[in-house]
């Protein structure tokens, strides 16, 4: 059974925690372009989404998955940052949807 989690750090790259109560929306993956744009939803109430900043605009995440292939230790399978905040009311049910997207550095070759 595959297991996903985010690691989430703030912007001076501190870690603040781990990250397990999210449904993965999308995941891009460019074929000679690199990482694209992460979407996920987390239910969590929208007065108090980030109330531990793991959430926060510009935080950096890590989406690591463990399996079968993986074993006892954590694969990395995307890295970026929190680009959008967006809040979701869908009948009774809160949530806020999350987008982040790599940030490329310097010059490609």
């Amino acid at each position: 059974m595959k297991q996903l989690y985010i690691k989430s750090y703030n912007s001076s790259g501190e870690f603040i925690g781990n990250i397990t109560d999210f449904q993965v929306g999308s995941f891009v993956k460019r074929i000679n372009g690199g990482l694209g744009q992460l979407v996920f939803a987390m239910p969590r109430k929208l007065d108090n989404f980030d109330d531990d900043g793991d959430l926060s605009l510009g935080n950096r995440l890590d989406l690591l998955i463990i399996d079968e292939d993986t074993g006892n230790d954590a694969r990395k399978v995307y890295a970026g940052f929190i680009e959008q905040q967006r809040p979701v009311i869908i009948g009774n049910r809160e949530q806020v949807n999350i987008r982040s997207e790599e940030r490329r550095v310097g010059k490609e070759c």
